[in-house]
């Protein structure tokens, strides 16, 4: 599934020169210079429209570029479509899910690839060969089930696992990370150092800084369409990457809060129990305030969330101790429009 180059010292693969895009008379990379070496996961961190998955289409073949030269072991080159990047090793894990709903697993994963035995699709191999694909990112995940009933997690990594099937010489992953796991996470980043290590460049786009501190070798950072330092990941902590990344301090950007109880309470939800969905539940969203739900495990808020609107709409069974109370009013649970 991986590639199989030995791991390549500081062989420059891909590099760009005074790269520019534009959109009409706008302008949203300027200049960019990067060298993307084998061997080493590179990081492109910034904030919301600095320019990075603009930069990483245009490596991928996705957008041509406005000006400047892309260069591959050193010759120029120039991609009319994703198809001919690929074709010279380079290969986007894109951030929006492109799978086939319809179809299943394994026929997304070989998807245009299918394995044969004489002219008949040999499912039984692809099946297997799928299966084995995904336990490599740490999830096990029936090769036969249907894209359209798994979760957008697992549909990440099964979009992971088709680009990773055959060798690349640049593997770009946009912030693959987002709608995982903590130990899907951890899966992935496992398979990204073996990639790296097998000679392959990887980079890598993320908002989570403690993650690019852990996995990176390099970090670049971009901001407002500018690259405006490049340094070893080892040089950098992730306060001086959010530093970069805005262009100021951002230690009393967020300062510290002390917890105010105070204020009307307009929603009140005590011992609230949806089978499936939430079991005791229990808070306050007071008038003026600002209020984040968190979970340990990725879905449980938004489940949280979806247990409470059904059982108003009379959707969902409700639980025989909840109570639900918006502006000290009382709701009848399961009682379509209570909550309009």
């Amino acid at each position: 599934m991986l590639g199989d180059n030995e791991r390549g010292g500081n062989d420059i693969i891909l590099e760009t020169a005074g790269l520019t895009k534009s959109f009409g008379p706008i302008e949203v990379l300027h200049g960019i210079n990067l060298a993307v070496r084998a061997g080493e996961i590179h990081a492109v961190i910034g904030e919301n429209g600095a320019g990075k998955s603009t930069l990483m289409r245009l490596l991928a073949g996705n957008l041509k570029p406005s000006g400047g030269d892309l260069r591959i072991d050193g010759e120029a080159v120039s991609f009319a479509n994703p198809a001919e990047a690929e074709a010279k090793g380079i290969v986007l894990v894109h951030q929006e899910i492109l799978l086939a709903p319809d179809l299943t697993v394994a026929q997304n994963i070989f998807l245009g690839r299918e394995l044969r035995r004489g002219l008949a699709v040999n499912d039984r191999v692809m099946n297997a060969e799928a299966h084995k694909a995904v336990l490599e990112l740490g999830a096990d995940i029936d090769p036969e089930t249907t894209v359209a009933r798994l979760s957008i997690a697992k549909r990440q990594l099964v979009q992971i696992a088709r680009v990773l099937l055959t060798p690349h010489r640049v593997v770009i992953f946009d912030e693959p990370t987002a709608s995982l796991t903590p130990v899907e996470t951890d899966a992935l980043l496992k398979v990204m150092r073996a990639i790296r290590d097998r000679g392959v460049a990887v980079l890598f786009i993320s908002h989570r800084l403690n993650e690019v501190k852990e996995i990176a070798d390099t970090v670049t950072v971009l901001r407002d369409g500018h690259k405006v330092a490049s340094h070893a990941a080892a040089e950098l902590e992730p306060s001086d990457m959010a530093r970069l990344m805005v262009g100021r301090d951002v230690s009393k950007l967020y300062p510290d809060r002390k917890h105010d109880d105070t204020g009307e309470a307009v929603l009140e939800i005590s011992d609230f129990t949806v089978p499936g969905y939430a079991t005791n539940a229990s808070f306050k969203l007071r008038k003026g305030k600002s209020s984040v739900l968190r979970a340990l495990w990725a879905p449980g808020a938004p489940s949280l969330w979806r247990a409470f609107w059904a059982s108003g709409l009379g959707a969902a069974p409700c639980g025989s101790r909840a109570r639900q109370c918006i502006s000290r009013r009382r709701l009848r649970p399961c009682a379509p429009g209570s909550f309009i």
